[in-house]
């Protein structure tokens, strides 16, 4: 019968500004086209780009994301 939604969720993975459930150099650069304001991230991916939890996307989050690529760091979700 008539089945109606009551709530709908969005899962974010910290550093995963594209939502396809992994952290790679796809978001790397998104963060980095943020920064310089080419392409402007929105909604959840704006969200996930902000890796240090401060409210706003810089150089510290492009460095994290760009870390925990290279394996030499882990992204802690916020």
């Amino acid at each position: 019968q008539g089945q109606k939604v009551k709530a709908v969720y969005s899962v974010i993975v910290t550093g995963d500004t594209n939502g396809d459930g992994k952290i790679s150099i796809t978001d790397m650069l998104a963060v980095k086209a943020h920064i310089l304001q080419k392409t402007l991230l929105s909604g959840t991916g704006l969200q996930a780009a902000d890796t240090s939890g401060d409210g706003k996307i810089t150089i510290t989050d492009f460095i994290q994301i760009k870390a925990h690529i290279l394996k030499k760091s882990s992204i802690v979700a916020n």
